[in-house]
């Protein structure tokens, strides 16, 4: 009986050391290297995301969806704008409407939340992320600086003088359409400041984070459409395989100055002035009256996607030919100085659905149009992301609001998903680093 009574004895410790050393496996696996808890945030997936009136609607899946995705019932945040992805974190103006910058993740049950934040006195405007340690921001709270700050924990570790920077728009201060990266060197796009005052030109304010220095201005002069044309752009876009830069100009209504695609050449940090690529003049060289590109990306191997706008409402151009004057351009200007007939013209081009998406040959300066999309307005949304080595492109119109794949060099689309539930934001890639 006593020999049986220890063996006992003995299968319960030994029952008890497995179940120890199970938990301590357990918990090891739970642990990182460091004994720190594991992180159990989704590492690829889609981040999909509309606006409902004040605020945005957002909603993950684990995969590409197919048929429709219904946003009516998403996340709702006051405010979600995202403007960077990295390490599959999403990076947005604060989700709570306050002031700074949120880093979001994705949760193991799908849900965003805020991972960190950097809290600011004003809006942050322009902000791009460089690697997992650096990040540059401009805001509105000091605006002759571009902010560095560690992507990771959202700490600001340092700051620009770009006071400097004062073309285009002196005496006010500069204002940013994009921050575009090359390794330690910023390039921020110029745009017309708040107050509407227009200029005539291009111009790049450049600064190097390593030397935390303004190294000087980039510009080319007239006649160019004086300033970005506002778009809603997502991520570091703009660089090829080789390193080259490249930047749309959207073009300027009525002026008949097409969009225009600006070079910055791998191993020098000026603007390339002999590179002259206007894809609008090339897809309709004829449409002077609203020569309009947007949602312009580079995608590798020398290609880049863009919308362009094809065509104008003859009741534009009805508008316009019935102005004053001999020549159409002493027609435009006619047009310019009468703001009723000119806000008239304006909602025609905004409401007509003209543009089309089409890939462009950045060396050999071709265009093409993407077959097989339904044409949209030029200024709906226009968003991309790429999975596989596939570009989907959203396009916004009455009919639906979908996102449409295409496979590079092969110029055809056809639909992935429609969107409902909310007015379509974009889609994230969570996998995918800016």
């Amino acid at each position: 009986m006593r020999k049986i009574n220890k063996i006992k004895w003995l299968a319960k410790v030994m029952l008890l050391s497995a179940l120890t050393v199970c938990f301590m496996v357990s918990c090891e696996q739970d642990d990182d290297d460091n004994g720190n808890p594991e992180n159990k945030d989704k590492t690829s997936g889609f981040v999909i995301s509309g606006t409902k009136g004040e605020s945005g609607s957002v909603k993950y899946f684990e995969e590409i969806p197919t048929g429709t995705v219904d946003l009516s019932d998403g996340q709702d945040f006051i405010t979600y704008l995202p403007r960077d992805v990295y390490n599959h974190n999403i990076y947005t103006p604060r989700i709570d409407g306050t002031f700074g910058m949120s880093q979001l993740a994705v949760d193991q049950d799908g849900k965003l939340y805020e991972k960190g934040y950097i809290p600011t006195t004003d809006w942050i405007s322009r902000f791009t992320i460089k690697d997992e340690n650096t990040g540059v921001f401009h805001g509105n709270a000091e605006l002759n600086e571009f902010v560095i700050f560690d992507a990771t924990t959202m700490e600001i570790t340092g700051s620009i003088d770009i006071s400097g920077a004062v073309e285009p728009n002196a005496p006010e201060e500069s204002r940013y359409q994009d921050l575009v990266l090359r390794g330690d060197d910023v390039f921020g796009i110029a745009r017309p400041t708040n107050s509407g005052t227009g200029y005539s030109g291009f111009f790049l304010h450049h600064a190097n984070i390593a030397s935390k220095s303004y190294v000087g201005k980039l510009s080319r002069s007239a006649p160019l459409s004086g300033g970005i044309t506002p778009n809603y752009e997502f991520g570091q876009q703009y660089a090829d395989d080789n390193g080259d830069i490249y930047i749309l100009d959207g073009g300027s209504i009525g002026t008949g100055i097409y969009a225009r695609v600006h070079k910055i050449t791998s191993g020098n940090n000026t603007l390339d002035t002999t590179y002259d690529f206007q894809p609008g003049a090339i897809l309709a060289p004829s449409n002077i009256l609203f020569p309009h590109a947007r949602g312009f990306r580079v995608i590798g191997n020398g290609l880049a996607i863009a919308k362009v706008n094809k065509d104008v409402p003859q009741e534009a151009v009805d508008i316009v030919n019935d102005m004053p004057g001999e020549t159409y351009q002493e027609k435009l200007q006619a047009l310019q100085a009468n703001d009723e007939k000119l806000n008239q013209v304006l909602g025609l081009l905004f409401a007509a659905e003209t543009a089309v998406w089409c890939e462009l040959d950045l060396t050999a300066k071709k265009v093409t149009e993407i077959t097989g999309a339904p044409a949209t307005g030029s200024y709906s949304v226009s968003t991309t992301f790429e999975h596989k080595g596939d570009i989907y492109f959203s396009v916004a119109s009455s009919t639906e609001v979908a996102y449409y794949k295409y496979t590079p060099g092969t110029p055809s689309a056809s639909k992935a998903f429609d969107v409902t539930g909310a007015e379509l934001l974009n889609c994230i890639n969570i996998a995918n680093n800016n």
